[in-house]
């Protein structure tokens, strides 16, 4: 009984792991939003006239208007 025992737990710890490296390929095949396009950053308020201050669109978000990538 206990040969069966251990090959059953090592059946299952292969299978889990098999499971987590699949997890993380399907994590890199994920799409990506298209809010970066710059026409896509207006939403709702395309229609209306921009927030200008010292030459910067304030209604874009800062990191994008800086250029600061944010690590997930």
């Amino acid at each position: 009984h206990e040969s069966r025992l251990r090959q059953q737990i090592k059946a299952d710890s292969k299978s889990s792991s098999k499971s987590r490296k699949k997890r993380k390929k399907d994590s890199l095949d994920q799409n990506t939003f298209d809010f970066m396009d710059e026409k896509n950053q207006r939403g709702i308020f395309d229609d209306s006239s921009r927030n200008l201050y010292e030459g910067e669109d304030l209604d874009v978000p800062a990191y994008l208007r800086r250029g600061v990538k944010i690590a997930v």
